[in-house]
């Protein structure tokens, strides 16, 4: 239909028209004279329509879609159609030498700097960094993200060269020791940072939001304080993580390289099978670690990692096999269920240091005053190629699980033992045939195994029992107190109890040596030149 319409036609027309406002039709293009109706939605939007003096306004309402225009004459407004609505996530490039970019850029010409991308990027939208050392003179970060957004680096940049990236070491984000590199600033987001490198200065995680990879990122400073880090791929980082704070979770890994720094100074968590790898020099200085979670977490320490403070480490895994050093007075503790393996050295200058499940077939050296503790939280095996060693002390308070019995099969060095609860087998093994230590206390649970221990000062049996094939001596000039108060005491199972020294019996409960339920009795050998004092009227069985 091609025809001129008159004024009084277009005054009808718009009439018509307002009939439809509100009931979303469509109208197929149309044309006559100077007049040209596109195809469009005519409802009601948020345009005013004009024609010489003619206005008609319309009610708020979606996008405009089309038009009509006839002269002087023009009529905006309409729906976009309903899958229109929501525009579609869409990629931005960046490149720091500009040029035009290629599929599957949405932007014709690349972006030179990030930040002016991320502006430009709605919430899900990609971003992919052509290769090249990015900078920012302003600003106290060179990017900063405020939306959920997934930036990917480590691409060839211009013709053809958006689709597969190189490895991380391609895009470098250099915050030049002035500013930051990344900096996630706002709570709730979820972006992914992966493929690319960030020097002279942090990326920065303050906020309780996502930030994940699921390919390599290389950090120079890492700053973690809230929020979680996920991902598939490692994050490496060359020069210092500070992590006082939030989750990292995800199969993926955290490596700190030889010469690079771990700092932890708060709650922190590692769960469902994260891998903290340190290759470097770590400090604990406060908070505790949390390696839990579904599949739990693991940390791994090649280097040198230090205990400062006093927190605790529960859950998940540990596996040393560089040195491990406490240097704090209080006690560092294990909750269940947590696993020790140590490898390489524990170096225990002060405090206490309490280990469950796990296996060690390295040294654990307990300076005088410190304390290894073999606790209630599990049950560990010090292996034949083990070592116990130093000025300090053994406490074994409990055990925890199936087979919970702790064992010792390795050197033994230590001048003080202490049992309050719980079992520890020491066993003979090849070389470690007997251990001499200065003083033996037994005040609950179990003492048994194969090896000989020898005492050399005294040796207080105040509850619990000695069972196994082993020996206990009392040596020469040592003093052997027995002193059950509380409940009786016993020894069993071919255990053999060799005075050689001066013995005291006291306390208000019996000692029997008469085994129980099918196992062998025990032998007290009261030798030449020892001394057996009783001074309670008791029974011995």
């Amino acid at each position: 239909m091609k025809a001129a319409l008159p004024t009084r036609s277009i005054l009808l027309t718009l009439i018509a028209s307002a009939i439809f406002l509100g009931s979303a039709a469509f109208a197929h293009a149309q044309a006559g004279g100077g007049l040209d109706l596109r195809w469009a939605r005519i409802a009601g939007g948020g345009a005013t329509s004009t024609g010489g003096t003619l206005e008609v306004g319309s009610s708020i309402g979606q996008l405009e879609a089309g038009g009509l225009s006839g002269g002087a004459f023009s009529l905006e407004g309409g729906f976009w159609p309903a899958a229109a609505q929501v525009p579609s996530s869409q990629v931005l490039c960046v490149d720091d030498g500009g040029g035009a970019t290629d599929a599957p850029c949405a932007n014709p010409t690349a972006f030179t700097a990030i930040q002016d991308a991320v502006t430009a990027a709605a919430a899900g939208d990609e971003i992919r960094i052509a290769a090249g050392t990015y900078v920012t003179s302003a600003g106290t970060a060179v990017v900063t993200l405020n939306k959920s957004l997934s930036l990917t680096g480590g691409y060839p940049g211009g013709a053809g060269g958006w689709t597969t990236p190189g490895d991380e070491t391609l895009t470098v984000i250099d915050g030049q020791g002035t500013r930051q590199g990344i900096n996630v600033s706002l709570s709730g987001l979820s972006v992914t940072v992966q493929n690319l490198s960030v020097a002279g200065g942090a990326v920065v995680l303050p906020n309780p939001s996502m930030l994940s990879n699921s390919l390599p990122v290389s950090a120079q400073f890492l700053q973690q304080s809230s929020g979680t880090i996920s991902g598939t791929a490692p994050i490496t980082v060359t020069g210092v993580l500070t992590w006082s704070g939030g989750t990292q979770t995800g199969p993926g890994t955290t490596v700190i390289l030889p010469g690079a720094q771990l700092n932890i100074n708060g709650n922190v968590n590692a769960s469902n099978g994260r891998v903290v790898n340190n290759l470097g020099t770590a400090a604990w200085s406060s908070g505790n670690i949390n390696l839990g979670g579904a599949g739990g977490g693991t940390l791994n320490n090649s280097g040198t990692f230090t205990v400062l403070g006093n927190g605790g480490i529960g859950n998940g895994i540990a596996n040393n096999s560089g040195t491990f050093v406490k240097t704090s007075g209080g006690a560092t503790t294990a909750s269940f269920p947590f696993t020790f393996n140590n490898s390489g050295l524990v170096d225990l200058q002060a405090g206490t240091m309490q280990i469950g499940f796990g296996g060690s077939t390295g040294t654990f050296s307990v300076a005088a005053g410190a304390v290894l503790n073999l606790c209630n939280c599990g049950h560990h095996v010090l292996q034949p190629a083990s070592s116990v060693e130093g000025e300090g002390s053994l406490l074994v308070s409990g055990t925890f699980g199936s087979g919970a019995d702790h064992v010792i099969s390795g050197t033994l060095a230590l001048p003080v033992i202490d049992l309050d609860s719980g079992r520890v087998n020491i066993d003979a093994v090849g070389a470690n045939a007997a251990s001499t230590v200065m003083t033996l206390t037994l005040d609950g649970g179990t003492l048994g195994g194969t090896r000989t221990i020898s005492v050399t000062n005294a040796l207080s049996w105040l509850r619990g029992n000695m069972d196994g094939p082993g020996h206990t001596d009392v040596l020469p000039g040592a003093q052997f107190n027995i002193n059950p108060t509380l409940s009786s005491i016993q020894a069993a199972e071919g255990r053999v109890i060799n005075n050689y020294g001066a013995a005291t019996w006291s306390g208000s409960q019996l000692v029997s040596l008469g085994g129980c339920c099918g196992t062998d009795a025990a032998t007290l050998n009261n030798h030449a030149g020892a001394t057996f004092t009783i001074l309670n009227n008791q029974t011995l069985t």
